[in-house]
């Protein structure tokens, strides 16, 4: 039996050829894995890309709703505050129409709206208002219905159709269906029955900074309004609506059956004032608005 002999150079030819096969195998998973790697990664990024858009969409959404909010608010509120100014219930106010005062609170067409470029005094009886029950007569109680239950201390409004007086209870008792108001000192003029008496309010209304910052360390400010108390000084200021910076009153007078809007250097009397322009400028974040409004005074 003969036997091959072996070449030692075909074996080591054949040693080589599967290292080259698997150095090169190697190397193709290698590629492979980078190129899945970077697939990956590009694939990453496109999502957080659509995530970062879909945040800053969402935020920007969510500040265009509020500064809308903002701004319906506060002009809400000014036309409320400013239309009613001088309000005394059923009674209209007039030049002449009787009030007794209650020192500082005082009404009359001269001064039942007063203001600034950017601020503004109203005077008027507030909504929330009760009926006289009996005539008052010796006017040292005042019996009137419960729709509205008042406080002592409370500065009160009392008018009919002649005239009205300002004053502050001392004491009230209240029943099941009705309540007895003294005031500190009896009224001055009588009043008959189904006469309305009502809270009776200075109020200011104006701008300032809050305390708060918004996303990108600003200062936020607002619309306040301060009520005046029986020291002739303003009380702490209460927040109403947030995003209002800046705030502009002109004031409408009528002169030969046309309405000018005049700056508050260019107003000698108040009476002649029948209407307000404002100019509102809001803010949400990075997002500015202007609004512009006309409220109509009521008497």
């Amino acid at each position: 039996m003969r036997l091959n002999k072996i070449n030692p150079y075909q074996v080591k030819n054949r040693t080589a050829s599967r290292e080259i096969v698997r150095f090169n195998q190697s190397g193709l998973f290698l590629i492979e894995m980078m190129i899945s790697i970077i697939l990956s990664m590009t694939l990453i990024y496109f999502i957080l890309d659509i995530y970062q858009t879909a945040v800053k969409t969402a935020d920007f959404q969510a500040d265009l709703r509020a500064l809308q909010a903002n701004s319906n608010l506060a002009s809400a509120i000014l036309h409320f505050e400013i239309h009613r100014a001088g309000y005394m219930g059923y009674a209209r106010l007039s030049n002449g129409f009787p009030v007794v005062d209650y020192f500082p609170y005082s009404l009359t067409i001269h001064n039942r709206i007063i203001g600034q470029e950017k601020e503004i005094i109203i005077r008027k009886m507030e909504e929330t208002n009760s009926t006289l029950l009996k005539d008052t007569r010796d006017g040292v109680s005042v019996v009137l219905s419960n729709e509205y239950v008042f406080s002592p201390n409370d500065i009160l409004m009392i008018a009919d159709y002649w005239h009205s007086e300002i004053f502050k209870v001392k004491q009230i008792i209240n029943k099941s269906n009705y309540q007895i108001i003294f005031p500190t000192k009896p009224l001055k003029q009588r009043f008959q029955k189904q006469a309305e008496i009502g809270k009776f309010t200075i109020s200011k209304l104006f701008i300032s900074k809050t305390k708060r910052k918004n996303n990108r360390g600003e200062s936020i400010y607002a619309l306040y309004k301060s009520i005046l108390k029986e020291n002739n000084t303003f009380s702490r200021k209460s927040e109403l609506v947030e995003g209002v910076y800046d705030i502009h009153f002109q004031y409408s007078v009528m002169r030969k059956n046309r309405l000018y809007d005049l700056s508050v250097k260019e107003i000698s009397d108040w009476s002649q004032v029948v209407g307000v322009t404002i100019k509102l400028e809001m803010n949400q974040s990075h997002l500015y608005k202007t609004r512009y409004l006309y409220v109509a005074l009521e008497s």
